[in-house]
């Protein structure tokens, strides 16, 4: 039997000021996900992520399109690199969301206008 690849998303707590950081500087299709998320929000979610401050990136306002958006760019920078897709995906709390990526070719990249509507309302 062939090797089967599980992912796990993490969900709200596990967020941390830098995260996201070495796959923006690394990865360039990281970067642009980074990039859509901070054109579609309207903010610099980069910046949040990378330098804080933590009392912001832990309000559930913000920490829920961050970690949405660092667990992309990481899958990004996986699948770009011919990575294999996962035979299951999980997470816990907003991490759940994510079984429903990665996206098939017609889908955005960066799904922060769901995160943040889902949040408002």
């Amino acid at each position: 039997m062939p090797p089967r690849l599980a992912f796990v998303f993490p969900g709200q707590g596990s967020q941390y000021v830098g995260m996201g950081r070495a796959l923006y500087e690394r990865f360039p299709e990281a970067r642009a996900i980074f990039e859509e998320a901070d054109r579609r929000l309207g903010y610099a979610l980069s910046r949040l992520c990378f330098e804080g401050p933590e009392e912001q990136l832990n309000d559930t306002f913000y920490t829920q399109p961050a970690l949405l958006t660092v667990s992309i760019a990481a899958y990004e920078a996986w699948r770009t690199r011919g990575g294999l897709p996962p035979d299951w995906v999980a997470g816990h709390s907003l991490g759940s969301s994510r079984r429903w990526w990665p996206p098939g070719p017609s889908r955005s990249p960066t799904p922060c206008g769901w995160c943040r509507s889902a949040d408002d309302g």
